[in-house]
Order: structure tokens, then sequence, then C-alpha cells
């Protein structure tokens, strides 16, 4: 499963992703497309809360930031 699918199954939206984590408005949105790895910060917090696995969450986000590097050195 991508990060995307996942944070609309367990939240429905960014936003609703941002107030769970008690974050500042658009950051879950910065850290998607820029700094996935961020989303580890709270990797504690978000298991409990979505019941997901350690290394299930750690696979996404490694997985979207690889894509991110691609995105942004221009490559396909």
């Amino acid at each position: 499963m991508t990060l995307d699918t996942w944070i609309k199954l367990n939240y429905g939206t960014q936003g609703k992703f941002n107030a769970s984590l008690g974050l500042p408005q658009h950051t879950v949105n910065r850290w998607y497309n820029h700094k996935p790895k961020y989303f580890l910060i709270h990797l504690s917090k978000i298991c409990a809360d979505t019941n997901t696995s350690v290394k299930e969450l750690i696979e996404m986000v490694e997985s979207r930031d690889k894509e991110v590097k691609i995105l942004e050195s221009g490559k396909s």
C-alpha cells in the first residue's frame, strides 16, 4: 500500500492527519511532498492510533522518500 492510500484509509484527509498529530496546517502535505521521513518522528503515536505495524509504516515512508528523491532529481 502507498503512503497516500494509507493516509486516506486511516485519516480520510491530510488535514485530519495533521490534527491527530497536533501539527500546524499543511505540515503533513509538506512532509508527504518533500520530507516523508519526518513522519517517523511520530512513529509510536501513528502506529498506536492506526494499528499499523512499525515495519509497515517504515516501508511506506521509505518508498515515498524514494519517490520524492526521483521527482526532485527530475528522473523518471
